[in-house]
Formats: C-alpha cells, sequence, structure tokens
C-alpha cells in the first residue's frame, strides 16, 4: 500500500512476477500526476475506484465530464436524462410480458377487425399522461382515435364506424 499525498491512496495488484514495489513506473505527489499505476483500487478523497478482471471499471460516486464521452455501446440500467438528444435512429425495444402474463410493452401492431368499431390495447406502459400514437398500415378511409386510456393496464383505439375490411395499424404509448 502506497498514500500519495492528501486523499489519494493506491493499492497495487500483487502479481507472481512483479513485485509490489515495481507496480509504480512514477508519481509526482507535488501535482499528482502518475504514469503508470498498476492496480485493483484507487481511492481519491471518499470515491473508490476498482477494476475487475474483466476489465469493468466501476467508480462509487457521480460521474462529472466536461467534455464528450464516446463509447460503442452505453447501457444505462435506469434512465437517461438529457435536455436535448440527438440521434440517427431510435429503436423502442419490446420487452417480454412480465411473468404475470401483463404486456409492458410501449409500442406495437393490432388490427380492428372488419365489422368491429373498436380495439383494447392491454399494455402497462399507459398512463393518464401518456401521448399515444396511431398510425394505419393498411390503405383505410377510416379515422383511428385514442377514445380511453386506463392507467397501468390499457387504452382503447377507435373509428367512427365498422370498417368492412381489417384496419391494422401500429401504435405507440410516449410518457
Amino acid at each position: 500500500m502506497v498514500f500519495v499525498s492528501v486523499g489519494w491512496f493506491v493499492q497495487p495488484i500483487a502479481t507472481s512476477d512483479q513485485p509490489l514495489a515495481s507496480s509504480f513506473t512514477n508519481i509526482d505527489t507535488e501535482t499528482l500526476t502518475a504514469g503508470t499505476v498498476n492496480t485493483q483500487v484507487l481511492l481519491v478523497g471518499d470515491v473508490k475506484f476498482s477494476m475487475n478482471t474483466d476489465g469493468d471499471l466501476e467508480i462509487d460516486g457521480d460521474v462529472k465530464l466536461s467534455g464528450d464521452l464516446t463509447a460503442k455501446n452505453l447501457i444505462v440500467l435506469e434512465e437517461v436524462k438529457a435536455p436535448k438528444t440527438t440521434t440517427e435512429k431510435l429503436n423502442i425495444a419490446t420487452p417480454a410480458a412480465t411473468p404475470d402474463g401483463k404486456n409492458n410493452a410501449s409500442i406495437g401492431t393490432d388490427t380492428i377487425i372488419a365489422g368491429q368499431t373498436s380495439i383494447v390495447i392491454e399494455t402497462t406502459a399507459v398512463t393518464a399522461d401518456s401521448k399515444i400514437f396511431v398510425t394505419p398500415t393498411t390503405k383505410t378511409d377510416k379515422v383511428l382515435s385514442v377514445t380511453t386510456k386506463v392507467e397501468g393496464e390499457s387504452f382503447t383505439v377507435e373509428v367512427a364506424a365498422a370498417a368492412t375490411e381489417d384496419v391494422e395499424f401500429n401504435w405507440w404509448v410516449v410518457n
């Protein structure tokens, strides 16, 4: 173990072919700069940086960047918040039903059967404030409308008069 200036602690990797003392090439304690630091755990103040054997870097705490972040794939476990997003393509995943059999998709395809005027689409993605977009994918003179929303359960798509042929459509729930 080596303590480097205020708040810095480095625990070097112990390998069979490299003694602990040679894990550092150099550390300048005046400016807290380092050449090669070969370590599994690095503590900076109260923040712990660690690298597992798969090469995954784990940081205990928030990360703030003042420049760009470039990543081949970005996996976010919960939520992305941004004031503005620019993208060339947006893929909406259609997750499998929940263990109790409920659909939780926010995008899909359905059909109002010929002779019918409505269909109830069950999905837990619906909220009271959802914007639901419907787009016919078959030629029709019918106007499709979302007439009811039941939060966490379903929404209804209707036409004013029954069609003589099936009306297929895509739907997208945006919250």
